[in-house]
């Protein structure tokens, strides 16, 4: 991570959904929510991306508090990836190393769902020209 970081990236993030070993270790149902996700980002907000809710990521610091950050728990790991994209950033992607738990888990729609709904929401104002993002 840190080399792509060095070589110009603003986020590099670990993605769970490149190999087929990896996405096995994600439940059904997240791994559903997550392409309901990504589909919406690609029509919303213009963009293709492999997994933008997974923590597990290195950014550029002073990039991402230029563009800000607004959203809490769950929902500010897609909130970095997306509002990097939305930037012009470069985002990079790296597979995720398999688990021998499945993940998910923690996930709640009825909880965390509504962070990532107003994230997209938010992120096409921005896409359409409203710069509240």
């Amino acid at each position: 991570m840190l080399s792509l970081i060095r070589k110009g990236a603003q986020v590099v993030q670990a993605t769970r959904f490149t190999l087929p070993e990896d996405s096995q270790t994600v439940q059904l149902r997240f791994r559903i929510y997550q392409h309901i996700f990504r589909f919406f980002t690609k029509i919303l907000l213009g963009h293709k991306i492999s997994d933008s809710t997974y923590a597990f990521k290195m950014f550029d610091r002073v990039f991402i508090q230029a563009v800000g950050l607004t959203q809490t728990v769950r929902s500010i790991s897609p909130e970095i990836t997306l509002k990097g994209l939305l930037a012009g950033g470069k985002v990079e992607y790296l597979p995720a190393g398999v688990r021998t738990k499945q993940i998910g888990s923690k996930f709640k729609l009825h909880k965390d769902g509504f962070g990532y709904i107003w994230l997209l929401i938010r992120g096409f104002g921005h896409r359409i020209g409203i710069t509240w993002f």
